[in-house]
């Protein structure tokens, strides 16, 4: 006889869709970038899709979502703030995007605007 806290084996649910390539399991998108010149930039885009599909990414994105930006508009001795709080699993986001060079991938400073190829990898 079982437990009170036994459960039943879950058997119809598909795997966890985690530490996958996000960029190599996309076949539309794969097609867009080389329909529109960006075939250059596939192996930096199959390392973003690596790093971004792994287990670790799906989490932060599970907690940034389930815990969205507050803003804090007093202190405790009654002086104004106005402070927007974000997790941590925002701030990882960021700091991934940015040193992935998605801040600023579609434009040079000194040239200006960048190719459309590289605008299609952007994108």
């Amino acid at each position: 006889m079982g437990t009170a806290f036994d459960i039943h084996e879950v058997f119809n649910q598909a795997p966890p869709f985690v530490d996958v390539n996000l960029f190599a399991a996309d076949r539309p998108l794969r097609d867009a970038v080389n329909a529109n010149g960006a075939h250059t930039e596939i192996a930096a885009l199959e390392r973003f899709g690596e790093g971004w599909g792994t287990a670790h990414m799906f989490e932060q994105a599970r907690l940034a979502n389930e815990n969205p930006p507050k803003l804090r508009t007093f202190d405790p001795n009654g002086r104004r703030l106005d402070i927007v709080e974000f997790h941590q699993a925002y701030h990882r986001f960021m700091n991934e995007s940015i040193g992935d060079g998605l801040a600023g991938m579609t434009w040079n400073f000194v040239r200006g605007p960048t190719s459309p190829a590289s605008q299609s990898a952007w994108a």
